[in-house]
């Protein structure tokens, strides 16, 4: 059983293709606001301390956090240490798909360079394992609609902040 009030922030982690920049649209949240890329910047390495702060701080109630695989391990490592630092105020919700799926949508996406697709599926196992550790819950969104992942991602976050 999920505990109320006592998160502050959803954060939306998985890897790149997974749906969290497309979850935060359909949820009606203004990306600009909400989305760690964008508001950080896609390609410069973010420390744990620097997108901690930025989830708390950010203006939206749900965000989408950006793959830095280093950050997120050294949260994940600390979230297991039950070390209580800000991570205790951030509720992580892993949107999960096997390799086959992501490529798939990754490649369905006009706007990704074969590099990039390319990085992003090199690093799948190790991002997926990492947002494994450091997620409290996952939604495989396999066969779901971008609706359906929003309305899960909207019903969690009412019983584990009260929104």
């Amino acid at each position: 059983m999920m505990k109320k009030n006592i998160y502050k922030k959803i954060a939306l982690i998985g890897t790149s293709a997974a749906g969290k920049t497309s979850c935060v649209l359909e949820l009606g949240i203004d990306s600009q606001k909400a989305d760690m890329d964008r508001c950080l910047g896609a390609s410069i390495p973010q420390s744990m301390e620097t997108m901690l702060k930025w989830i708390l701080q950010s203006e939206s109630n749900i965000v989408n956090v950006s793959v830095h695989i280093d950050a997120l391990e050294k949260m994940a490592s600390v979230k297991q240490g039950q070390i209580q630092c800000e991570l205790s105020e951030i509720f992580f919700i892993h949107l999960a798909a096997p390799v086959n799926v992501i490529e798939e949508r990754l490649l369905s996406q006009s706007t990704r360079s074969e590099t990039n697709i390319k990085h992003t599926l090199a690093g799948f196992a190790r991002t997926d394992d990492v947002c494994k550790r450091l997620a409290d819950c996952t939604i495989n969104t396999v066969g779901m609609g971008l609706q359906e992942v929003a309305h899960a991602v909207r019903l969690i976050a009412v019983n584990v902040r009260n929104d």
